[in-house]
């Protein structure tokens, strides 16, 4: 009788082991959103850290060229992707991923926090054009440029450049699900989690949505978009606004 008394009181009930699980899982459910959440906040913060230093390289390129680089290939072989020229043409903008050997800059840099490359669309009338006469200045030719077909919208369809000074390159990460990024075999990836204005980001057109970001099921929008016109990128990312004081954009 005895051993039966003591085996009673030094034992755990099923009712308590249970209620010991639940706390546990709960537990361990919250320090793996917390760890989710670390490691989402990560991936943007290097997403964005990536996309600035693409700016400034791009901007880099424009001082000493007088032009934006081509996109690079998605689908070229392995050996010869990175090298600006092959991809597609798409109504004046030319869209495809950055390129990296071109630029100079590490391939890890050409892709986003989720480890995919970003999407690079160009205004193609900013590439490899005809100096302007008795111009003795590479800019002349990049700076009088004002028709594209490059187009960034918000959310509700409004430009958010001026009529004046055109959209010269825009830069998109694809967000968690990467739905519209390039695979390694330069397909675009199609993913369950979107919304409609990511379905634009993700169709190969001149045209790009820049949005908050938004997790509502009706209108979900990861994608982390940056974009520069001609003479912003010279401003903001060459941090050279001495060589766009010639000019001043049409309002």
């Amino acid at each position: 009788m005895r051993q039966s008394i003591v085996n009673s009181e030094e034992g755990f009930s099923l009712l308590e082991i249970s209620i010991a699980l639940i706390i546990i899982g709960l537990i361990g459910g919250f320090g793996l959103s917390a760890m989710t959440a670390q490691f989402q906040n990560r991936s943007i913060r290097v997403t964005k850290d990536h996309q600035e230093k693409v700016m400034r390289m791009l901007a880099a390129h424009v001082i000493k060229t007088g032009s934006l680089p081509l996109p690079s290939n998605p689908s070229a072989p392995r050996d010869q992707r990175g090298h600006q020229g092959g991809a597609q043409d798409y109504q004046g903008a030319s869209i495809g991923i950055i390129p990296y050997i071109t630029l100079g800059i590490p391939e890890k840099v050409a892709k986003d926090g989720w480890g995919r490359y970003f999407t690079y669309a160009m205004s193609t009338n900013l590439f490899n054009f005809t100096p302007v006469q008795n111009s003795h200045n590479l800019l002349d030719a990049y700076l009088s440029q004002t028709d594209s077909t490059l187009i960034i919208q918000d959310q509700n369809s409004s430009r958010l450049s001026s009529s004046g000074d055109l959209v010269s390159v825009i830069l998109v990460s694809h967000g968690k699900y990467g739905h519209g990024a390039f695979d390694a075999q330069g397909k675009q990836k199609q993913a369950l989690v979107h919304g409609p204005l990511q379905e634009t980001n993700a169709t190969l057109n001149p045209i790009y949505v820049d949005a908050p970001l938004s997790i509502t099921k009706d209108a979900y929008f990861d994608d982390i978009v940056t974009w520069a016109t001609r003479y912003s990128l010279l401003v903001l990312h060459g941090n050279a606004p001495h060589l766009v004081h010639r000019r001043t954009p049409e309002r």
